[in-house]
């Protein structure tokens, strides 16, 4: 499976969670604080790092750097598994069951 396929499905299933068990799902992730947190701190270092790849991309429009496009690459699926990591976590705890 593909992994941005796996990042819609984590997040859907996240969400779904979320719609489904409103005041559950919040307190199911306020009481695993230290696993909140985690993700959290991962979901920021996630963004940090697509933020730079948009920089990244602004500065190849005007200066064309060699292996910019591959290197952009590469975070973007770091970025990617981050992200599968941190829905994955998050539908299992926002899920009751």
């Amino acid at each position: 499976m593909s992994l941005p396929l796996l990042v819609f499905y984590f997040s859907l299933r996240t969400l779904m969670n979320i719609l489904r068990f409103r005041e559950a799902s919040l307190g199911l992730f306020l009481s695993k604080l230290k696993d909140s947190t985690s993700m959290i701190r991962l979901l920021a270092f996630s963004m940090l790092l697509f933020s730079i790849t948009r920089i990244m991309d602004i500065i190849d429009m005007v200066i064309d750097l060699p292996m910019n496009d591959t290197i952009i690459a590469a975070v973007i699926w770091s970025v990617s598994i981050i992200l599968a990591i941190i829905f994955h976590r998050m539908s299992r705890i926002t899920s009751p069951d």
